[in-house]
């Protein structure tokens, strides 16, 4: 969330996302706005972010009615490949090659998928990467979205919101797919601007590198058909979830209440992979554990004050005063 000289809080799916799964992450993500100091290169985060990186070039350029587009969207990864490996420190090149040939190999399979199955033989790309903006469902917010890819339905005239998910598993992606939050978000914002109707098409990818031995489908899509009466019924709970996250933030910015009250941590078997702030996390909780030390070690924000050397707090209240709302950008 940010709250900008004009006083109106600016909220992100992502955001939202976070506030659902663990207040404590919200905190330090977006309140604190807490980012690591060194590259995370990580595996499958990282084939993630390439394989996004290659799909925008590829539709930017026209999709399959493109004449260079696939081409282009492989120079892409190449030249990304290229740039990585000279940008990182030897010990991480392993890490990187494993990414970068991962990527490649499912940006491969897709392209041959949308060929093979004619998905998107009816769709009319009409923006990539498009950053879509609303006035919010409470006084003085707004919701922001940025959506992988935008097209319209030639047979039908809705608009089509696709969206990309590398995963490890599909089956266990798509079993609690039609709860997304995401999905919803977007929706709304998608009719907010084109007024008509609007669905949402996961289009999801499986991770795997090439000439290993896989099974089962490595691409599926997940169509949810929105309509106006659930995006209505959304609007009035994201009203809800905006109270509560600036009632959140006024709080901490007090700093009257311990953020263990506050922002208390939500575990969950996706934390160790999913959160940044795994290794910190219970340290938080402990104190005799030198916790905000580590925070402010291995994390970075233009906002926080620095703390000097091995400082403490063993009240078990970060300082949340050194960010506050008028300041914290999402």
């Amino acid at each position: 969330m940010s709250l900008y000289a004009d006083g109106v809080h600016r909220f992100s799916p992502s955001e939202i996302s976070t506030f659902h799964d663990c207040r404590r992450k919200r905190m330090l993500s977006y309140f604190l706005s807490l980012k690591r100091k060194e590259r995370d290169v990580r595996y499958p985060l990282t084939s993630g972010n390439l394989g996004h990186g290659a799909l925008e070039v590829f539709y930017l350029n026209g999709g399959i009615h493109g004449e260079k587009s696939q081409e282009l969207a492989l120079d892409w990864l190449r030249d990304k490949r290229a740039e990585d490996l000279a940008e990182c420190a030897e010990e991480h090149t392993a890490t990187i090659m494993k990414a970068h040939k991962t990527a490649e190999s499912c940006v491969l399979s897709y392209l041959h998928w949308v060929d093979q199955t004619g998905v998107d033989l009816d769709l009319e790309i009409i923006g990539t990467e498009d950053k879509l903006s609303m006035s919010g469902p409470i006084p003085n917010t707004e919701l922001n979205g940025r959506i992988d890819l935008l097209a319209r339905d030639r047979r039908t005239g809705d608009v089509v919101v696709l969206d990309f998910k590398f995963v490890s598993s599909i089956t266990d992606k798509i079993r609690m797919l039609h709860l997304d939050l995401q999905a919803k978000t977007y929706g709304i914002l998608a009719r907010n601007k084109y007024k008509c109707p609007v669905r949402v098409a996961f289009r999801i990818i499986k991770l795997n590198q090439r000439g290993t031995t896989v099974k089962g489908p490595q691409e599926e899509e997940y169509t949810i058909h929105l309509n106006d009466a659930q995006l209505d019924t959304y609007w009035t709970q994201l009203g809800g979830v905006m109270f509560d996250i600036v009632h959140l933030s006024n709080k901490l910015t007090e700093g009257k209440l311990s953020h263990q009250i506050l922002a208390y941590p939500s575990p969950s078997d996706s934390c160790s992979w999913k959160c940044p702030f795994f290794a910190v996390c219970p340290m938080l909780d402990d104190p005799m554990s030198d916790g905000e030390w580590l925070l402010n070690d291995a994390f970075e924000s233009k906002f926080a004050k620095p703390k000097r050397d091995h400082e403490s707090d063993p009240s078990g209240t970060l300082d949340t005063d050194a960010t506050t709302t008028q300041e914290v950008t999402s």
